[in-house]
């Protein structure tokens, strides 16, 4: 049995493998976020700073060093946030200098947003001036959250900076935000006044009147007139895509849309573009009711837009989509998306046998099957264009398909 000395030696062996363990794990966290880059500066700036600083500092840099090499979770966010809301421009300047390799780390680039987030909220012009300089210049979240907390500041100074000495992509953000602001507190003349004294800031306008005028007839009314008086057919072609968006499961608000929009004899160039996005959009996972929409004569559908309607179908509930298709004359629909699939099958190098494919490959058989019952020149010349083992396997029974 091993006397006291040797117990008292694995213990203290043990102490220190838990303490190695425990620091080589620290260290690696705190490898992973950056140590603080230290210089004479530093060091003088943290001997001398009051004592309320370094102790946010330290929270700061163990919240920093929790995260590591990962994105901080929402929660770290929010504990960053709480302790750098109350910071003044000086303690910006020293936490930033204090960010070791710039922007490389999530958590650093997440936490370099933020403070600049801040030092725009106290003197923004300034902040922007040192986002405009390396290692900053080329970080787009940099700019962008100095031009928002600009806006929100003092929205007048913002657009004077981008008017008078701005560029790049900060002055879009800020026009843009700005236009968005006009929009929100004067709807009925923004536009006016975009075009009139600040021409960047048209997109902000767009953005909001569209997000937020498509809940009724007459909204939508005065936002197509709206987008009428542009003679940028891009923008236009932006603003619809938008609006699509704002219909994300409400289907017959959609289609209301589009029939106002042909109604109105407005924007004729874009209305194609509009409605198949709308159809795409609204009707993901109804690919039955799809299909129907895009048949009605009143959706002006081309048979393109038709036959990829009842291919998606297919390819969700063959059986279903067929039955519809005899029911309704489409046999053509039928051929067409045998033609599609059994090249796509062949082209993918799949083989007879291949078991990888099965739900697919059996659709694709019950396809095959319907297009020679009603339709059995057409199928058998498309057929005997197939490679003979292709061939065979797609047309054999079911039967004999279990049984390979």
């Amino acid at each position: 049995m091993p006397g006291w000395k040797t117990n008292l030696t694995l213990a203290a062996a043990t102490l220190g493998i838990a303490a190695w363990v425990g620091y080589r794990s620290e260290r690696r966290t705190m490898d992973a976020a950056g140590k603080p880059a230290t210089t004479i500066r530093s060091v003088v700036r943290h001997v001398m700073a009051p004592k309320s600083r370094k102790e946010s500092f330290d929270r700061l840099h163990r919240l920093r060093h929790t995260s590591g090499r990962s994105q901080p979770t929402p929660r770290e966010m929010q504990q960053c946030w709480d302790i750098v809301r109350g910071f003044t421009v000086e303690d910006v300047q020293a936490y930033l200098a204090e960010i070791p390799d710039g922007l490389r780390r999530p958590v650093n680039g997440a936490l370099v947003t933020m403070l600049f987030y801040r030092w725009a909220q106290l003197d923004p012009e300034a902040a922007m001036n040192a986002a405009r300089q390396p290692p900053y210049a080329e970080d787009r979240e940099t700019h962008y959250a100095v031009a928002v907390a600009w806006v929100d500041r003092d929205i007048d100074g913002a657009m004077r900076w981008a008017m008078n000495g701005g560029s790049g992509f900060a002055k879009d953000i800020i026009e843009n935000s700005v236009g968005q602001v006009w929009a929100t507190q004067d709807p009925e003349n923004a536009l006016a006044r975009a075009k009139a004294g600040s021409p960047g800031a048209v997109k902000g306008v767009l953005a909001t009147l569209t997000e937020h005028l498509h809940g009724s007839k007459e909204s939508r009314r005065k936002l197509f007139e709206t987008l009428a008086s542009l003679e940028d057919s891009g923008m236009k072609r932006r603003c619809l895509s938008q609006l699509v968006w704002c219909f994300e499961g409400k289907g017959e608000e959609a289609r209301a849309a589009v029939a106002e929009l042909e109604e109105s004899g407005l924007l004729p160039d874009q209305l194609d573009a509009f409605r198949r996005d709308v159809v795409n959009y609204t009707m993901q996972g109804r690919p039955q009711e799809r299909l129907e929409w895009v048949m009605n004569p009143e959706s002006n559908a081309d048979a393109g837009m038709q036959l990829n309607a009842y291919a998606t179908w297919t390819w969700h509930e063959p059986d279903q989509a067929m039955k519809w298709a005899e029911e309704h004359g489409k046999i053509d629909f039928i051929g067409e998306i045998v033609k599609r699939q059994s090249f796509e099958q062949i082209r993918s190098g799949w083989q007879p046998g291949d078991k990888t494919r099965i739900t697919w490959e059996e659709g694709l058989r019950h396809q095959i099957s319907t297009w020679q019952k009603h339709q059995p020149e057409a199928a058998d010349a498309w057929l005997q264009s197939l490679p003979a083992d292709i061939r065979s396997h797609l047309t054999a029974s079911h039967d004999d398909a279990t049984n390979e």
